[in-house]
């Protein structure tokens, strides 16, 4: 039906996907094991839709706000939110969503920085998506230089940029 909300498009992909995993876990000749992981993966995709929709509606709700900031944006981080982090750079940097999430996927210091630095945001931030969404160790973390100043040149942080396909 072409008149369905993304959302409700979103809910029914994740009943369908946990209904054909539930099938799955109750076929014969399964061990326990193998069944549980099924069904733990069912619900986890279930709980997985709901909370990307809530994301997207914080994220799009503080954008028509005015609030979609450094305040905004580090609270999330420090919270662990990585769908909303992902959201909220992608919004604030206009890239796609998908290319903030790879970004974030990638578990690269350098170009989670490049993307803070992309959205307008101070270092700080970068800082703390690495702490906390990230959760890298700290001999991988990219550090500010000289307290707050980004550690890469304009240059580098667009080549890295230019990795994920952003321009």
């Amino acid at each position: 039906r072409p008149n369905l909300s993304e959302r409700v498009l979103r809910r029914i992909a994740g009943f369908v996907s946990s209904a054909l995993l539930e099938r799955m876990a109750a076929r014969p000749g399964l061990d326990d094991a193998a069944a549980a992981a099924l069904k733990a993966a069912a619900r986890r995709r279930i709980e997985t839709a709901g909370a990307a929709s809530e994301a997207e509606r914080r994220v799009q709700a503080a954008l028509k706000a005015g609030r979609l900031d450094e305040a905004f944006v580090g609270a999330a981080a420090e919270a662990g939110e990585r769908e909303t982090v992902g959201l909220a750079l992608a919004a604030l940097a206009k890239v796609q969503p998908a290319q903030a999430a790879r970004i974030l996927d990638s578990r690269s210091a350098r170009a989670v920085t490049a993307l803070v630095w992309k959205a307008g945001l101070p270092m700080r931030i970068s800082t703390e998506i690495q702490s906390f969404v990230l959760k890298l160790p700290g001999r991988e973390r990219l550090l500010a230089r000289g307290g707050t100043d980004f550690p890469l040149g304009p240059e580098e942080m667009t080549t890295h940029l230019g990795l994920f396909g952003i321009g």
